[in-house]
């Protein structure tokens, strides 16, 4: 699977989607597209930073996506919340760490409040989540629309998460997009 480690899957018709031509991605529109229909869907985008507490900097793995990835991934917040729609729309510079990035730039997972440096914009620490599976790699989420007001070099989006009812919505979409569904790489989970 491209782009994200498929751990485990929390919510039922999930359909992965990425294209079979390497290098194609997914445009903001078409992403803009499906959410416009009323379809539940995730991505991420991958973010290279500078990252900073303020006093050191640190490496980290930093995503940018939408509010809908706690949902398909099944985060557990551990300290105060996971961004949602209204700081996304409101392009907020808010993060939200996992359990291994607060210890590794506060010294513990009570920095709720804290700040955070990317290449020098200060984001606020609104969450410590714990992910499934693995903790040993510090990462850093940031909403999507923040990542691209502030012009902080990204990934292309490579892989939707959707949630459709069965096949033939997923066929409905991508015809949408004006795409053809053998152009596609489908894997529901």
């Amino acid at each position: 699977i491209l782009g994200i480690k498929v751990q485990q899957v929390t919510c039922g018709n999930v359909y992965i989607l990425s294209f079979l031509q390497e290098g194609k991605t997914f445009l903001n529109s078409e992403i803009s597209m499906i959410e416009n229909e009323g379809i539940r869907l995730t991505y991420v985008k991958y973010l290279y930073p500078e990252i900073s507490n303020g006093f050191r900097a640190e490496a980290a793995t930093v995503i940018a996506t939408n509010e809908n990835y706690s949902y398909f991934t099944g985060m557990e917040i551990t300290e105060g919340t996971i961004f949602n729609h209204v700081q996304d729309d409101r392009k907020l510079s808010v993060v939200v760490l996992n359990e291994t990035a607060a210890y590794q730039f506060f010294g513990n997972y009570e920095c709720i409040g804290e700040k955070l440096y990317l290449d020098q914009n200060a984001f606020e620490v609104i969450g410590i989540i714990r992910e499934q599976g693995e903790q040993e790699e510090a990462k850093i989420y940031i909403p999507d629309t923040t990542a691209d007001d502030l012009g902080i070099s990204c990934s292309e989006v490579n892989q939707l998460w959707c949630q459709f009812t069965n096949m033939a919505e997923v066929s409905m979409m991508i015809s949408k997009m004006e795409s053809s569904i053998n152009e596609m790489n489908i894997l529901q989970m």
